[in-house]
């Protein structure tokens, strides 16, 4: 955790969004695991806010399914077939491959 929230406090005063965008989503997926879904909501809506500014197509399908991972793990199971479907169709729409981890 120290190192991502490193990574994340040094690309904010570089002003490295994509940098941001990837610590603040992996720091969501890890409060995910930690069982802390509230502090992995707040990471998650942050990148998913960063790859939309950036129009990042494969960060935004990453980050609905870890929105997707976070619904579930709150209990949420319709929100989270939703989330899975938006993510879905985003890779559909614009050929985002779907990574390895998630196949």
């Amino acid at each position: 955790r120290g190192l991502l929230e490193s990574a994340a406090d040094i690309a904010e005063r570089i002003s490295f969004a994509y940098g941001r965008a990837t610590a603040a989503s992996n720091l969501g997926r890890l409060e995910i695991a930690a069982g802390d879904p509230d502090r992995a909501f707040g990471y998650l809506r942050d990148a998913l806010s960063l790859w939309a500014e950036q129009r990042h197509h494969v960060g935004l399908a990453q980050s609905l399914s870890c929105l997707a991972l976070w619904a579930l793990s709150t209990g949420r199971s319709p929100l989270s077939a939703e989330l899975l479907g938006a993510a879905d169709a985003l890779r559909t729409d614009f050929g985002v491959p779907i990574p390895p981890l998630e196949a």
